[in-house]
């Protein structure tokens, strides 16, 4: 409550994974990589990022946007141009290069990225940026939901009255912190 708040919400495990979520991978990134030279986590990974996007860049981009030059219209040329059939291959081959390489970027960035969290193990247990403890879970995207599907309501005491009122259908817990 001290890092985020006194509100809070809470639902059963089981209806957010229904719902796409996962539990955070987290990397210490002050812990030494298995590489040699020894490197910490935070400088190996962000050399490998580095290198995942210049693969990325000189794999899938440059070659897409070197084939897709020649079918660019010519300077000034106002009415739409017909490709010849090995101009028209060289597109449909670009857009499958596209496809591929949009395919790839949405794995690795919202299903293997979006899912890691680094945090640093050295900091004290109540650092504001010690994050480990919190056994995160994520959702890409929104999640939608009813009344229903809340399992614990966290506010603070002064503000119980105004939440029965509000929602008299809740059926589920409330627990009730000290901070207004």
């Amino acid at each position: 409550m001290t890092k985020y708040g006194p509100f809070g919400i809470a639902w059963n495990r089981d209806y957010l994974v229904a719902k796409g979520a996962s539990p955070v991978f987290y990397i210490a990134t002050d812990s030494p990589a298995a590489t040699q030279p020894v490197v910490t986590r935070e400088e190996y990974f962000n050399r490998m990022i580095s290198a995942w996007e210049l693969a990325i860049q000189q794999k899938f981009v440059d070659p897409i946007q070197t084939s897709l030059q020649d079918l660019q219209p010519s300077e000034g040329q106002d009415k739409p141009r017909t490709l010849s059939p090995q101009q028209a291959a060289k597109a449909l081959e670009a857009l499958h290069q596209m496809q591929h390489f949009f395919g790839l970027t949405e794995f690795i960035e919202h299903h293997v990225f979006c899912f890691m969290k680094c945090f640093q193990a050295g900091l004290a247990p109540d650092d504001p940026s010690n994050y480990y403890m919190e056994r995160e879970w994520r959702v890409i995207g929104n999640v939608s939901f009813d009344l229903a599907s809340v399992r614990r309501i966290l506010i603070p005491s002064a503000f119980a009255a105004r939440f029965r009122d509000d929602f008299p259908s809740y059926a589920g817990q409330m627990s009730f912190s000290e901070a207004a």
